[in-house]
Protein backbone atom coordinates (compact mmCIF):
# COMPACT_ATOMS: atom_id res chain seq x y z
CA UNK A 1 0.00 0.00 0.00
CA UNK A 2 1.14 3.52 -0.59
CA UNK A 3 0.40 7.02 0.54
CA UNK A 4 -2.01 8.95 -1.67
CA UNK A 5 -0.32 10.95 -4.41
CA UNK A 6 -1.23 12.66 -7.67
CA UNK A 7 -0.21 9.77 -9.90
CA UNK A 8 -3.34 7.71 -9.33
CA UNK A 9 -5.96 10.42 -9.60
CA UNK A 10 -9.59 9.40 -9.65
CA UNK A 11 -11.98 9.96 -12.54
CA UNK A 12 -13.76 13.30 -12.43
CA UNK A 13 -14.20 15.75 -9.57
CA UNK A 14 -16.00 13.45 -7.19
CA UNK A 15 -15.80 13.33 -3.47
CA UNK A 16 -16.35 9.89 -1.98
CA UNK A 17 -13.69 7.37 -1.05
CA UNK A 18 -14.19 3.71 -1.91
CA UNK A 19 -14.47 1.41 1.13
CA UNK A 20 -14.76 -1.95 -0.65
CA UNK A 21 -12.97 -3.98 -3.29
CA UNK A 22 -13.66 -7.01 -5.47
CA UNK A 23 -11.57 -9.69 -7.14
CA UNK A 24 -11.34 -10.38 -10.86
CA UNK A 25 -12.65 -13.89 -10.22
CA UNK A 26 -15.78 -12.62 -8.41
CA UNK A 27 -16.30 -8.99 -9.50
CA UNK A 28 -19.73 -8.61 -7.85
CA UNK A 29 -18.62 -9.77 -4.39
CA UNK A 30 -17.53 -6.86 -2.23
CA UNK A 31 -14.96 -7.05 0.59
CA UNK A 32 -14.39 -4.28 3.10
CA UNK A 33 -10.97 -2.68 2.77
CA UNK A 34 -9.22 -3.82 5.95
CA UNK A 35 -5.63 -4.82 6.68
CA UNK A 36 -6.72 -8.45 7.03
CA UNK A 37 -8.73 -8.57 3.79
CA UNK A 38 -6.02 -6.80 1.80
CA UNK A 39 -3.32 -9.23 2.93
CA UNK A 40 -5.63 -12.25 2.61
CA UNK A 41 -6.98 -11.59 -0.89
CA UNK A 42 -4.56 -9.15 -2.53
CA UNK A 43 -1.15 -10.51 -1.55
CA UNK A 44 -0.32 -12.13 -4.90
CA UNK A 45 -0.03 -10.77 -8.49
CA UNK A 46 -1.77 -9.20 -10.25
CA UNK A 47 -3.26 -7.65 -7.14
CA UNK A 48 0.07 -6.98 -5.45
CA UNK A 49 2.70 -5.25 -7.56
CA UNK A 50 5.78 -4.13 -5.61
CA UNK A 51 4.49 -1.96 -2.76
CA UNK A 52 1.05 -1.41 -4.25
CA UNK A 53 -2.22 -3.30 -3.98
CA UNK A 54 -4.78 -3.27 -6.78
CA UNK A 55 -8.29 -4.70 -7.10
CA UNK A 56 -11.61 -4.05 -8.84
CA UNK A 57 -14.41 -1.72 -7.87
CA UNK A 58 -17.37 -4.04 -7.10
CA UNK A 59 -19.77 -1.59 -8.70
CA UNK A 60 -18.22 -0.38 -11.98
CA UNK A 61 -15.57 -3.17 -12.20
CA UNK A 62 -12.83 -0.67 -13.02
CA UNK A 63 -9.38 -1.07 -11.43
CA UNK A 64 -8.76 0.61 -8.10
CA UNK A 65 -5.67 1.14 -5.95
CA UNK A 66 -5.63 0.67 -2.18
CA UNK A 67 -4.49 3.80 -0.36
CA UNK A 68 -3.02 4.03 3.13
CA UNK A 69 -3.24 7.31 5.02
CA UNK A 70 -2.15 8.14 8.55
CA UNK A 71 -4.37 10.25 10.77
CA UNK A 72 -3.28 11.64 14.10
CA UNK A 73 -5.88 10.98 16.79
CA UNK A 74 -5.90 13.17 19.86
CA UNK A 75 -4.67 11.28 22.91
CA UNK A 76 -3.34 8.32 20.90
CA UNK A 77 0.33 7.33 20.98
CA UNK A 78 0.39 6.33 17.31
CA UNK A 79 -1.33 7.72 14.22
CA UNK A 80 -4.41 5.85 13.03
CA UNK A 81 -4.00 4.11 9.66
CA UNK A 82 -6.94 4.63 7.32
CA UNK A 83 -7.39 2.38 4.28
CA UNK A 84 -9.54 3.16 1.27
CA UNK A 85 -9.33 3.01 -2.53
CA UNK A 86 -9.31 5.30 -5.53
CA UNK A 87 -10.33 4.56 -9.09
CA UNK A 88 -7.42 4.56 -11.53
CA UNK A 89 -7.10 6.45 -14.79
CA UNK A 90 -4.66 3.88 -16.18
CA UNK A 91 -4.85 0.11 -15.69
CA UNK A 92 -2.05 -1.71 -13.85
CA UNK A 93 -0.56 -4.82 -15.42
CA UNK A 94 -3.05 -7.70 -15.52
CA UNK A 95 -6.17 -5.49 -15.53
CA UNK A 96 -8.40 -4.30 -18.35
CA UNK A 97 -8.30 -0.54 -19.11
CA UNK A 98 -10.89 1.47 -17.17
CA UNK A 99 -14.26 2.08 -18.76
CA UNK A 100 -14.33 5.82 -18.25
CA UNK A 101 -18.06 6.18 -18.86
CA UNK A 102 -18.87 3.57 -16.22
CA UNK A 103 -16.35 5.25 -13.92
CA UNK A 104 -18.15 8.57 -14.27
CA UNK A 105 -21.42 6.85 -13.34
CA UNK A 106 -20.05 4.75 -10.46
CA UNK A 107 -22.19 5.20 -7.34
CA UNK A 108 -19.20 4.51 -5.11
CA UNK A 109 -17.46 7.62 -6.43
CA UNK A 110 -20.10 9.98 -5.05
CA UNK A 111 -21.47 10.62 -1.59
CA UNK A 112 -24.06 7.94 -0.70
CA UNK A 113 -27.39 8.81 -2.26
CA UNK A 114 -30.52 7.04 -3.47
CA UNK A 115 -32.51 7.08 -6.69
CA UNK A 116 -35.28 9.65 -6.34
CA UNK A 117 -37.34 12.06 -8.46
CA UNK A 118 -35.30 14.82 -10.06
CA UNK A 119 -36.26 18.44 -10.62
CA UNK A 120 -34.66 18.20 -14.06
CA UNK A 121 -37.31 16.49 -16.18
CA UNK A 122 -36.62 14.56 -19.35
CA UNK A 123 -36.08 10.84 -19.75
CA UNK A 124 -32.38 10.10 -19.58
CA UNK A 125 -32.80 6.54 -20.84
CA UNK A 126 -34.14 6.41 -24.44
CA UNK A 127 -36.95 3.87 -24.15
CA UNK A 128 -37.08 3.22 -27.90
CA UNK A 129 -33.43 2.11 -27.83
CA UNK A 130 -33.65 -0.25 -24.84
CA UNK A 131 -32.51 -3.81 -25.55
CA UNK A 132 -35.40 -5.54 -23.82
CA UNK A 133 -33.84 -8.99 -23.93
CA UNK A 134 -30.79 -7.76 -22.04
CA UNK A 135 -33.01 -5.89 -19.57
CA UNK A 136 -35.04 -9.08 -19.05
CA UNK A 137 -31.84 -10.93 -18.13
CA UNK A 138 -30.77 -8.08 -15.84
CA UNK A 139 -34.14 -8.08 -14.03
CA UNK A 140 -33.94 -11.87 -13.62
CA UNK A 141 -30.41 -11.55 -12.19
CA UNK A 142 -31.47 -8.84 -9.73
CA UNK A 143 -34.69 -10.43 -8.47
CA UNK A 144 -33.71 -14.10 -8.57
CA UNK A 145 -36.94 -14.80 -10.49
CA UNK A 146 -37.07 -15.66 -14.20
CA UNK A 147 -38.71 -12.66 -15.84
CA UNK A 148 -40.72 -13.15 -19.03
CA UNK A 149 -40.68 -10.94 -22.13
CA UNK A 150 -44.22 -9.80 -21.37
CA UNK A 151 -43.35 -8.83 -17.81
CA UNK A 152 -40.24 -7.00 -19.01
CA UNK A 153 -42.49 -4.87 -21.23
CA UNK A 154 -44.65 -4.08 -18.19
CA UNK A 155 -41.59 -3.04 -16.20
CA UNK A 156 -40.45 -0.66 -18.92
CA UNK A 157 -43.65 0.69 -20.47
CA UNK A 158 -45.59 1.25 -17.24
CA UNK A 159 -42.75 2.76 -15.22
CA UNK A 160 -41.16 5.32 -17.52
CA UNK A 161 -41.26 8.09 -14.87
CA UNK A 162 -38.57 6.36 -12.78
CA UNK A 163 -36.20 6.69 -15.73
CA UNK A 164 -36.16 10.41 -14.86
CA UNK A 165 -34.83 9.79 -11.34
CA UNK A 166 -31.52 11.34 -10.39
CA UNK A 167 -28.44 9.10 -10.72
CA UNK A 168 -30.13 6.96 -13.39
CA UNK A 169 -27.84 6.03 -16.28
CA UNK A 170 -27.57 3.53 -19.13
CA UNK A 171 -26.10 0.86 -16.84
CA UNK A 172 -28.23 0.76 -13.69
CA UNK A 173 -31.80 1.52 -14.78
CA UNK A 174 -33.08 -2.11 -14.34
CA UNK A 175 -32.60 -1.59 -10.58
CA UNK A 176 -34.63 1.62 -10.78
CA UNK A 177 -37.43 -0.20 -12.59
CA UNK A 178 -37.82 -2.39 -9.49
CA UNK A 179 -38.31 0.75 -7.41
CA UNK A 180 -41.07 1.85 -9.76
CA UNK A 181 -42.71 -1.59 -9.70
CA UNK A 182 -43.07 -1.57 -5.87
CA UNK A 183 -44.14 -5.21 -5.78
CA UNK A 184 -44.00 -8.25 -8.03
CA UNK A 185 -46.49 -11.18 -7.94
CA UNK A 186 -44.54 -14.40 -8.51
CA UNK A 187 -47.31 -17.04 -8.59
CA UNK A 188 -46.36 -19.62 -11.19
CA UNK A 189 -42.95 -18.11 -11.93
CA UNK A 190 -39.66 -20.02 -11.85
CA UNK A 191 -37.05 -19.28 -9.22
CA UNK A 192 -33.43 -18.69 -10.25
CA UNK A 193 -31.98 -17.86 -6.82
CA UNK A 194 -30.98 -20.64 -4.43
CA UNK A 195 -31.66 -18.32 -1.50
CA UNK A 196 -35.23 -17.64 -2.63
CA UNK A 197 -35.78 -21.32 -3.38
CA UNK A 198 -34.65 -22.30 0.12
CA UNK A 199 -36.78 -19.63 1.78
CA UNK A 200 -39.91 -20.63 -0.14
CA UNK A 201 -39.30 -24.35 0.42
CA UNK A 202 -38.82 -23.90 4.18
CA UNK A 203 -41.17 -21.07 5.10
CA UNK A 204 -44.02 -20.85 2.59
CA UNK A 205 -47.36 -22.14 3.89
CA UNK A 206 -49.46 -22.02 0.74
CA UNK A 207 -46.94 -22.58 -2.08
CA UNK A 208 -44.23 -25.08 -2.96
CA UNK A 209 -41.53 -25.46 -5.62
CA UNK A 210 -41.89 -28.05 -8.36
CA UNK A 211 -38.95 -30.07 -9.65
CA UNK A 212 -38.21 -27.37 -12.22
CA UNK A 213 -38.30 -24.64 -9.51
CA UNK A 214 -41.72 -23.27 -10.45
CA UNK A 215 -43.82 -21.75 -7.67
CA UNK A 216 -47.03 -23.80 -7.38
CA UNK A 217 -50.13 -23.44 -5.19
CA UNK A 218 -50.49 -26.22 -2.61
CA UNK A 219 -54.27 -26.05 -3.00
CA UNK A 220 -55.77 -25.28 -6.44
CA UNK A 221 -57.80 -22.07 -6.78
CA UNK A 222 -56.69 -20.78 -3.40
CA UNK A 223 -57.00 -17.07 -2.72
CA UNK A 224 -53.42 -16.61 -1.45
CA UNK A 225 -50.83 -14.82 -3.56
CA UNK A 226 -47.06 -14.82 -3.25
CA UNK A 227 -45.10 -11.71 -4.12
CA UNK A 228 -41.90 -9.71 -3.74
CA UNK A 229 -42.29 -6.32 -2.07
CA UNK A 230 -39.54 -3.82 -2.89
CA UNK A 231 -39.48 -1.81 0.33
CA UNK A 232 -36.72 0.79 0.58
CA UNK A 233 -33.27 1.75 -0.64
CA UNK A 234 -30.41 1.48 1.84
CA UNK A 235 -26.61 1.49 1.94
CA UNK A 236 -24.50 -1.18 3.59
CA UNK A 237 -21.32 -0.46 5.55
CA UNK A 238 -19.36 -0.25 2.30
CA UNK A 239 -21.78 2.31 0.77
CA UNK A 240 -23.17 -0.31 -1.64
CA UNK A 241 -26.77 0.59 -2.50
CA UNK A 242 -29.41 -2.12 -2.16
CA UNK A 243 -33.17 -2.52 -2.21
CA UNK A 244 -34.56 -4.25 0.88
CA UNK A 245 -37.05 -6.81 -0.41
CA UNK A 246 -39.63 -8.98 1.39
CA UNK A 247 -41.03 -12.30 0.17
CA UNK A 248 -44.61 -12.62 1.41
CA UNK A 249 -47.80 -14.60 1.02
CA UNK A 250 -50.89 -12.41 0.96
CA UNK A 251 -54.65 -12.90 1.22
CA UNK A 252 -56.63 -9.71 1.63
CA UNK A 253 -55.27 -8.07 4.79
CA UNK A 254 -53.58 -11.28 5.94
CA UNK A 255 -49.83 -11.41 5.37
CA UNK A 256 -47.35 -14.20 5.98
CA UNK A 257 -43.68 -13.19 5.87
CA UNK A 258 -41.47 -15.79 4.17
CA UNK A 259 -38.15 -13.95 4.26
CA UNK A 260 -36.18 -10.85 3.27
CA UNK A 261 -33.16 -10.26 1.12
CA UNK A 262 -31.09 -7.48 -0.42
CA UNK A 263 -31.13 -6.67 -4.12
CA UNK A 264 -27.90 -4.80 -4.80
CA UNK A 265 -27.72 -2.17 -7.49
CA UNK A 266 -25.54 -3.38 -10.37
CA UNK A 267 -24.24 -1.99 -13.64
CA UNK A 268 -25.10 -3.96 -16.79
CA UNK A 269 -23.51 -3.52 -20.19
CA UNK A 270 -25.16 -3.06 -23.59
CA UNK A 271 -28.67 -2.28 -22.31
CA UNK A 272 -29.07 0.41 -24.98
CA UNK A 273 -28.93 -0.46 -28.67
Amino acid sequence: MHEEDNEDSKLGNKVNIVKVFALKEHPNRAYMITQQNVHTFLNEPPYRQKDRFYALCPYCHNPICIISRSKQVKGADRPQVILYARHLVNAPEGFYPPNKDKGRNCLLEIKPDIFAPSLLKGIKVPVHRIDRQRVRKALSFLTGIYISNQLTNVFIDQHKPVLQYRLVNYYDFPFVLLIGMHELPINGRKVASKYLANKIAKNARYFYLSDNQQIIEKEPNQAWKIKLIFKEQKHDSGDMLYLLTDIVEEHGKSLHHIGSYRIYCRMFNHLIK
